[in-house]
């Protein structure tokens, strides 16, 4: 029988704002013991399912209780070199988000 341990985790970084940023995190540690690659392959997907499962859980629940929308980019609106106004992209194809 052979054992291997391993770290796995998933980090997720939101840009929020200028110069600010929402780091999302989770790990998992496992000590597995297997015989041939098969088993080590199958305990090696559950350590995945479960840290995703984990990462998934946390993830929503941040997003629910910040009030934090999914962003792909944030946009700054400027007027004459003035900046009149700032916002987070939330879908691919928004155009206006000061609209």
């Amino acid at each position: 029988m052979s054992k291997t341990e391993f770290t796995l985790a998933v980090v997720r970084t939101i840009k929020t704002d200028e110069f600010e940023s929402l780091h999302i995190t989770a790990q998992i540690k496992e000590e597995m013991e297997w015989d041939g690659e098969e088993e080590r392959s199958i305990a090696a997907d559950r350590a995945v399912a479960h840290l995703n499962g984990d990462f998934i859980k946390s993830y929503r629940k941040i997003m629910e209780t910040t009030g934090i929308q999914r962003s792909i980019g944030t946009a700054t609106h400027k007027k004459n070199g003035v900046v009149v106004g700032k916002g987070n992209v939330t879908t691919d194809d928004e155009v206006d988000i000061f609209g």
